[in-house]
């Protein structure tokens, strides 16, 4: 945990070790949940410096994502599948059902009623779950052959999902005007990298790598299309903001503005001498990244 209030002096306020590898973590309410491997689901409360699970659930396989709503939370066990939990009390996850077959799922998304899964060779599933004691599928779109559904996550109200095979990627976008029954918008798409798309803000451009940086008019869902494209050599990550654009490639983090598209405008540029594995925007002013020895503010 980080304490964001000022960016420039930001400065680590807790650390928590799990008993296990922490995979995901999702908020519930003032508490987190954290799906840590074999050790199943475990409940924190960070207030006043607690470092031990509140509460765990271990329903015998590996919990490796999930996602929390208001009264109910989710996992995906490879032993059991999609399980879901309710935390009555404290000091208790109370094992609700589960849902087969979703034993290689990588990945869950919860918006209302409605659950959004990645599910591995199964591909990205629909669950109505208004009653927890009939949670029925609603909708399947199968991977390519070979593929797994990795990654589902939101954009601006539509749905991206992501799936892989081998060191192969691709992407496509459901809309959601029905939440329980999406519909695709647009094609499967090659990427070289997963998971989704990085927006910049407002619902205008998006950018994904392609072995090259491409920037995506994604304004009509329907009808996504490619405005420009930019190349650059060892790209390790990017991240948008509004018109500014932030890259981390061949060792060098460089600012650009997107102003003069299809054209970039080198805004700054500094030596990192080594690569970094995230970049962030804090605010307009302000990025976030990191090297080998930590955290990093520009």
């Amino acid at each position: 945990a980080f304490d964001t209030a000022n960016p420039a002096q930001l400065q680590p306020t807790l650390s928590v070790p799990t008993p296990g590898w922490a995979f995901a973590l999702a908020p519930w309410g003032d508490e987190w949940l954290v799906m840590d491997g074999g050790n199943g689901a475990l409940l924190y409360d960070l207030d006043n410096n607690h470092t031990e699970p509140r509460a765990s659930l271990l329903t015998g396989g590996i919990v490796v994502a999930g996602a929390a709503g208001t009264d109910t939370a989710f996992t995906l066990d490879n032993a059991l599948g999609l399980v879901a939990f309710s935390h009555p009390k404290p000091g208790l996850l109370q094992f609700i059902g589960s849902w087969s077959p979703l034993f290689d799922a990588q990945g869950a998304l919860l918006s209302g009623d409605a659950l959004y899964v990645a599910g591995g060779q199964s591909g990205m599933h629909t669950y109505d779950i208004h009653d927890l004691n009939d949670i029925r599928k609603t909708a399947c779109f199968d991977p390519r052959n070979g593929a797994y559904a990795t990654d589902v996550s939101a954009l601006y109200g539509d749905l991206y999902v992501g799936e892989t095979a081998g060191t192969d990627y691709w992407g496509y976008c459901l809309g959601t005007t029905d939440p329980l029954a999406p519909v695709v918008l647009s094609p499967l798409r090659p990427m070289s990298e997963a998971p989704a798309a990085k927006t910049d803000g407002p619902r205008r451009y998006a950018y994904r790598y392609e072995m090259a940086l491409k920037m995506l008019d994604i304004t009509d869902p329907a009808n996504i299309y490619e405005v420009a494209s930019f190349d650059f050599s060892y790209l390790h990550c990017f991240a948008a903001r509004d018109s500014l654009l932030a890259v981390n490639a061949n060792d060098k983090l460089s600012l650009y503005t997107t102003d003069d598209q299809p054209h970039l405008r080198q805004l700054g540029e500094i030596q990192m001498g080594e690569m970094a594995s995230f970049l962030a925007f804090v605010d307009d002013h302000t990025l976030l990244t990191n090297d080998s020895d930590g955290l990093l503010i520009y």
